[in-house]
């Protein structure tokens, strides 16, 4: 277990941080760069005046509609020095998830980019608009007595409320506190042995959990220099591994896809000592690509939740299984919770100080067994003490009894060459009520679709066999990033029909 507890709240990581590297670049963003001596100045102007002016203190939601930036890091972390709740709103929500949101949470100010300003600021809700080059923030505080504030400095209050993807039911609204946070640093620290002169690139939204809590406030704790990428853009982000030589990237696998397909022999990806993919099933062969070009790189596997503030398993070693990151516990269990043998499939729960009390506004612990979160995901505990996730509960196809693993299936598909990308979904069936069936992305070498299904012959149960597999251009994603299952089998059952 990770022992420190160190701090009380995520403010005062960043006062410390400022202490030692006062002159160090802490952040970088597409427009300008902060030392931590500034950034921690502008923290506390920014949250004197919310204070002062608005009253903002322990408890109160404050929504940020803000993409990542400089100005998000500056909103945040002002609104933890006064124990607000920071409601984090997803930039590619349409509007009435966005109101339905802010009315949700009873928000008492909206912190938005001045590109949603036209949109959401006549909103009967106080509006503050963050500008893309200084001052970020349009305010004057000479009037206002610094003396006077309040700092919130307990660990168990809550810091965050981030709505989940859905994937899993209806969005809920994960409650997640300043001790959360924290010890998802804590254990990153720890199994990845970052330091202070570790340099991250962020490529997802630091809206999401794996943006704010897995990057964000990790390397703002570790007093390391943060680099934030507010729109993805795969070729830039290829250039700016190389400009600042990145030594740490965590990311999605889509993300990884997509740098491997922009990547040229111009890019050095030297630099980078860590690769982390997590979100998602990665095929062997994707990551294999990325490493040739990384070639220092040593890729490590993740697995959390929203839940679980973004922690729970991380690989140990290059390419190696997932193993519990040290300051969480984890169980495989069957129907009844009771924990399976080694090698036995069961669902997987998780336990630790990363893990939420509740979510907002629901009085029972839905989704919980006492302290121990229900991640809906299916998984073993290997004979090394490692674990091997198989697949979401929810996602296995029932093909006349028999049990189809959707990621099993998507991993032979993709080894097979020319396939970047590939989703396997179950669809109705008269017969059997389910049969799988699958979508690929592929290269643009092509492939021969009939030697595919003989491989697929070759490499598969005929049980596990899709009824069809099409080649589509492109794969819809959720907002998190992760391929929008939902929508790719209702594609798939049309063009299944029209066959």
């Amino acid at each position: 277990m990770v022992i420190g507890n160190k701090y009380q709240n995520l403010y005062e990581t960043l006062v410390d941080t400022a202490k030692k590297y006062s002159n160090k670049i802490g952040v970088i963003d597409d427009i300008s760069e902060i030392t931590y001596g500034e950034l921690l100045e502008e923290v506390d102007r920014f949250a004197l005046f919310l204070y002062s002016k608005h009253c903002v203190s322990k408890s109160d939601t404050v929504a940020i509609m803000i993409n990542s930036s400089i100005r998000f890091i500056i909103a945040f972390y002002a609104l933890m020095k006064l124990g607000a709740v920071s409601v984090l709103i997803n930039t590619k929500l349409k509007t009435p998830r966005i109101l339905s949101i802010l009315e949700d949470t009873k928000c008492k100010i909206l912190i938005l980019d001045e590109n949603y300003k036209e949109q959401y600021s006549q909103l009967d809700i106080i509006s503050i608009v963050a500008y893309r080059s200084l001052p970020f923030f349009l305010y004057d505080i000479t009037e206002f007595d610094k003396n006077n504030i309040v700092m919130a400095c307990q660990k168990n209050i809550d810091a965050v409320i981030m709505y989940t993807s859905g994937s899993t039911g209806l969005p809920k609204g994960a409650l997640i506190t300043h001790d959360n946070i924290l010890n998802t640093s804590y254990g990153y620290k720890e199994i990845l042995n970052l330091t202070a002169d570790d340099i991250s690139l962020l490529s997802v939204p630091i809206f999401h959990i794996l943006g704010l809590s897995c990057v964000s406030t990790l390397f703002i704790y570790l007093g390391a220099t943060l680099i934030l990428q507010e729109i993805f853009n795969a070729e830039e982000i290829l250039d700016k591994i190389q400009k600042y030589k990145v030594t740490h990237f965590h990311s999605a696998p889509v993300v990884f896809i997509k740098l491997n397909m922009a990547y040229q022999t111009h890019h050095d990806l030297s630099s980078l000592h860590y690769a982390i993919c997590g979100g998602a099933f990665i095929s062997g062969r994707n990551r294999d690509i990325f490493c040739s070009n990384a070639v220092n790189a040593n890729f490590r596997l993740a697995y959390g939740m929203t839940e679980t503030s973004g922690s729970g398993m991380l690989s140990k070693g290059h390419k190696k299984p997932l193993s519990a990151v040290n300051n969480v516990a984890i169980k495989i269990v069957d129907r009844n919770f009771d924990e399976v043998s080694v090698g036995e499939l069961g669902q997987i729960i998780i336990s630790g100080p990363v893990v939420i009390n509740s979510y907002f506004k629901m009085s029972q612990k839905t989704g919980f067994l006492e302290d121990w979160i229900i991640t809906g995901d299916i998984g073993r505990k290997l004979i090394d003490g490692n674990y091997e996730i198989c697949d979401r509960e929810k996602d296995i196809v029932n093909r006349g009894g028999e049990k189809v693993s959707p990621l099993l299936v998507e991993s032979v598909i993709s080894s097979y060459p020319n396939i970047s990308q590939t989703v396997v979904v179950s669809m109705p069936d008269d017969i059997y009520g389910e049969v799988p069936i699958a979508a690929i992305e592929i290269s643009s070498e092509g492939i021969n679709m009939e030697d595919l299904l003989n491989f697929l012959k070759d490499n598969l149960a005929k049980y596990e066999m899709p009824v069809g597999v099409y080649v589509l251009p492109y794969f819809e994603y959720t907002d998190t990033g992760k391929v929008d299952k939902i929508v790719m089998r209702n594609i798939l059952i049309k063009k299944h029909g029209e066959k």
